[in-house]
């Protein structure tokens, strides 16, 4: 909210006429509409990601705007003055200036036209003030700034019974330039208002309106008086009761009276008591308004029926007479009810009087009083909690700043970054903006950082005031609507709600860091309208533990991401738990000269993603891992490591995500002249936190050749859904001596979900092309100690969901043995990157005007903004689950126009028109190299 209208709410009850009110109709003049989108997906390694787009800003331009009411018919004798209350109101959404000026037919009966100030809203000049002459530009008013003044006309004596004539009164903006803004011309520029005088000899009632005090809190501090002041001043009388006996014999007669006047508070004001003081001829009598008879009051020769109306939120009070030249006067007080939202209450009295005495069944004439403004002032405050909602996200407490003003997350990892969901709740009676900021001092390890995220915990919290400090976007005062993107939480007073809405501090922290406890940080939430009031809630971090792994052999740890898998605990027998073992896990027999493999499997046991490197040893004593010497093995031994699911040679795991399982195979030469067996320590450490886990296994060593065949371990690989991936494998004699009739067989699990084919490296260049002929038929011959390439083909179907896995089986049977391996296929994902742009469509047809844009520009009120996001695949794989998410930017709302909103590519959008709050729109897959664009429309509010 622009601030300097905010300032100009606070001092607006010292300058001249003017009265703030409560609602501003237009999106003001300045307001920066902020956007930034965020979008999540799933990367290459299996890791959630969030990603935010450039911020577009549109500045809301000024317009001009002007309302006058109300058009008037009075009665007036010959020689007489009549008056006519008017109010004018910026109704733009910028400070204007405005011209007033009347006119009226040339006529001999009117002696002059005047207009005079009504500062405090009593329905008469202000006394000892200048007439304004007509043309004249008033002082410049801000937006929905109110100026009350009176139209006053003197007739000549000339004027006759029955004359009648009429006079314009025009309010127009100036079109004022502000702080070098000139105000755009786009709302209504000009009013008017037509009061008709008829000349008349019979009776003539005026009715004003004032109270005693015209701004204070919700409650009131004490009653304040509302008087209603009626007089003759026509220059027949309103004829007096003539037999005062009868009315009271039947008060409630209707035909008894002839002057009837009725106030209905506004909603917000009630009646301090029951009683009413009536002043006629300078005496008051003071009564008791009750149900019955006795709500009749004489006095003297007057007399008046009063009764409250309208569920006892109005007055009526029924008069008989009133001689001409004769004032009376209603008096009773009022207080402002508890729970009142910052506003202007007007209100106005309505008056009835016998047209004719002489024809008393003729309808009554019926005028408004002036209308009286009552400010109820801006009242601040501000409740921070962790919202203490229910297990749903409903019934929400938004008082309690004391037993729910902490939010904890019990633990976290090294380098984690940790969520804390806040509440930031008005409490005040106005709408106002809260600037989140974090405390100093906090306890957080060097090293942490903050970040500031709206509720959905991607989208970053912005500054919507322009005070460079990231806040909450306005929040309706307590017992306000809601906005359809805020919570509802409950008051100490049964009935009150208060809105709110959750901010989520994301603090990410050191991977140096493994241990500690007790963390904490303190959120202040200020408000931006009074700075004197704010609320903290502090975020508080358990223990910091340090990241673990876990190195198991033949199969992955047993968690949420390997549910299926045996390798559970230590009775597993996989190596599960910090090693290394003092026996080895497993043991792989060789003949000399050929090759141990031990499937391996790192599992990142933490909470957060982590980076390893791999290593070997022969050298660890008495399972101390402490004496670790890298590399250390006999001379002629070597070990490799290579990846699972290509095959290549790799010394490192570069990202492993949260639960996530690596498999990492672990070839061991053994010499020819190898004559014992070697236990030999397979290493994981992380350089970043420093998790680290060993495990103990053997190569064994046989010399009878029964070893018959070895065929490679299982690999993983990633495929969209439709598509096929080829693994290569390799087949080895391990004997010494020629083995025939090697068959292979392939087989898929869960079965219907792909197809699998086998084929040979037909001209031995270790890739599958078309030269290369499918296995049909077993192996004829393989020679001792040979090896036999092959390719595995498997075909997806169409279809398959994203993130089921795929396991093809091979088996090679032969007469000495048989041997098989275990092949899975997951989908694959990759990075994205987002760009924001707008353009204005300023006619709102869903048509871009010029070109789209990163930079800002400027919009009116009513306007739209077209928003294109456009997320590119920067990655080498496709990717899937691409989500996109937005918002729609406060003071505007989403329109559905032209072919708007649209998605290139991706599930069909169905935001409402008017919506509010978050955008989430699903883009499925994106392949590598692409692009898929988003535009979405908003209207600027009016």
């Amino acid at each position: 909210m622009n601030v300097f209208y905010r300032l100009i709410q606070k001092i607006i009850f010292i300058c001249i006429a003017l009265v703030s009110v409560h609602a501003i109709a237009l999106t003001e003049s300045g307001v920066v509409i902020k956007n930034q989108a965020g979008a999540t997906y799933i990367d290459s390694a299996d890791i959630q990601r969030s990603t935010t787009s450039n911020m577009v800003e549109t500045i809301v331009q000024s317009v001009s705007g002007v309302s006058l009411i109300d058009s008037q018919s009075k009665r007036v004798a010959p020689d007489g003055v009549v008056t006519f209350n008017h109010l004018l109101t910026n109704v733009g959404n910028d400070t204007d200036t405005f011209k007033l000026s009347y006119a009226f037919a040339s006529s001999a009966i009117i002696e002059s036209v005047l207009i005079y100030p009504d500062v405090d809203n009593d329905g008469v000049k202000d006394a000892g003030s200048s007439p304004i002459a007509s043309d004249t530009v008033l002082q410049a008013m801000a937006p929905d700034e109110v100026y009350s003044f009176i139209l006053e006309v003197d007739m000549s004596n000339s004027a006759s019974d029955g004359d009648v004539v009429t006079v314009d009164i025009t309010a127009e903006s100036q079109n004022n330039v502000v702080d070098g803004i000139t105000v755009v011309s786009g709302g209504s520029s000009t009013a008017t208002n037509q009061d008709t005088i008829t000349v008349s000899l019979l009776p003539i009632i005026n009715a004003t309106k004032n109270m005693s005090e015209d701004l204070g809190a919700s409650p009131s501090a004490s009653p304040f008086t509302v008087s209603l002041v009626y007089e003759n001043v026509g220059v027949s009388d309103m004829p007096v009761a003539s037999d005062i006996a009868a009315v009271q014999a039947n008060p409630t007669l209707s035909s008894h009276y002839n002057i009837i006047l009725e106030d209905v508070l506004p909603a917000g004001m009630s009646f301090a008591d029951d009683k009413v003081r009536w002043t006629i001829d300078g005496t008051e009598i003071e009564f008791v308004v009750n149900d019955g008879t006795s709500n009749l009051s004489v006095h003297g020769s007057y007399a008046g029926f009063f009764e409250y109306t309208n569920g006892g939120q109005g007055i009526k009070a029924q008069i008989i007479g009133l001689v001409s030249a004769k004032k009376a006067k209603i008096d009773f007080d009022v207080v402002i009810d508890s729970n009142v939202l910052a506003q202007t209450l007007f209100n106005q009295a309505t008056l009835e009087y016998m047209s004719d005495p002489a024809s008393p069944s003729d309808p009554m004439l019926e005028e408004q009083t002036n209308k009286v403004p009552y400010d109820v002032i801006a009242q601040y405050s501000v409740v921070a909690n962790n919202g203490g909602c229910d297990g749903s996200g409903g019934n929400c407490n938004a008082e309690d700043d004391s037993s729910i003003d902490t939010v904890r997350v019990d633990s976290a990892s090294q380098g984690e970054r940790v969520s804390f969901t806040n509440f930031i709740w008005n409490h005040g009676n106005d709408e106002d903006i809260f600037n989140i900021t974090i405390e100093a001092g906090n306890t957080f390890p060097a090293g942490t950082t903050f970040f500031l995220y709206k509720s959905d915990g991607v989208t970053p919290l912005l500054d919507t005031d322009n005070d460079d400090k990231p806040d909450t976007g306005p929040i309706p005062g307590k017992n306000d609507t809601c906005k359809s993107y805020q919570v509802e939480g409950s008051t100490a007073e049964t009935g009150i709600k208060a809105c709110g809405v959750k901010v989520v501090l994301v603090a990410t922290l050191p991977a140096s860091v493994t241990s500690g406890s007790d963390f904490q940080v303190v959120k202040k939430a200020t408000s931006s309208s009074d700075t004197s009031k704010f609320n903290v809630v502090t975020d508080e971090l358990g223990s910091i533990v340090g990241n673990t792994v876990d190195i198991t052999n033949d199969e992955p740890l047993k968690n949420s991401e390997n549910p299926s898998s045996s390798c559970e605990d230590t009775s597993s027998n996989c190596g599960v738990g910090q090693g290394p073992e003092a026996s080895p896990v497993r043991t792989v027999s060789v003949i000399p000269g050929n090759v141990a493999k031990f499937d391996l499997y790192v599992t990142n046991t933490s909470n957060v993603a982590d980076s390893y490197t791999l290593s070997f040893s022969d050298a660890v004593t008495g399972a101390d891992p402490n004496t670790f010497v890298a590399s250390s093995l006999p001379t002629g031994w070597g070990v490799t490591f290579k990846d699972g699911a290509d095959g290549s040679v790799i010394t490192s795991i570069p990202v492993l995500g949260p639960q996530k399982s690596k498999h990492v195979i672990a070839e061991v030469s053994v010499p020819e002249d190898a004559t014992s067996p070697l236990s030999i320590f397979f290493k994981v450490i992380s350089p970043t936190s420093g998790a680290t886990d060993m495990k103990h296994d053997r190569v064994g060593l046989t010399f009878d050749g029964s070893s018959c065949l070895s065929i490679d371990t299982g690999t993983e690989g990633r495929m969209f859904s439709g598509g096929h991936i080829t693994y290569k494998h390799r087949i080895t004699n391990l004997s010494y001596e020629e083995k025939n009739d090697i068959s292979l067989t392939a087989s898929n699990a869960p079965s219907g979900l792909a197809s699998v084919m086998l084929f040979e490296d037909t001209n031995s260049n270790g890739e599958l092309d078309e030269n290369d002929v499918q296995i049909v038929a077993p192996i004829a011959s393989l020679a001792a100690q040979a090896d036999y390439i092959f390719f595995s083909r498997v075909q997806l179907n169409s279809g398959i969901a994203e993130g089921l896995k795929v396991s093809t089986t091979i088996e090679a049977q032969a007469a000495c043995g048989n041997a098989s391996l275990v092949d899975l296929t997951y989908v694959t994902d990759t990075i994205m990157n987002i760009i924001k742009e707008q353009a204005l469509d300023s006619n709102c047809d869903g048509t871009e005007e010029g070109t789209f844009t990163l930079n800002t520009f400027d919009v009116q009120p009513n306007e739209c903004i077209i928003y294109r996001l456009t997320s590119t695949n920067i990655g080498i794989k496709d990717a899937h689950n691409v989500r996109f998410k937005d918002e729609v930017p406060l003071y505007t709302k989403h329109r559905i126009i032209g072919s708007l909103p649209s998605i290139s590519n991706g599930t069909p959008i169905t935001i409402s028109e008017g919506h509010q709050g978050d955008i989430i729109i699903d883009a499925n897959s994106v392949a590598t190299g692409e692009s898929v664009v988003l535009l979405f429309a908003v209207q600027v509010d009016d």
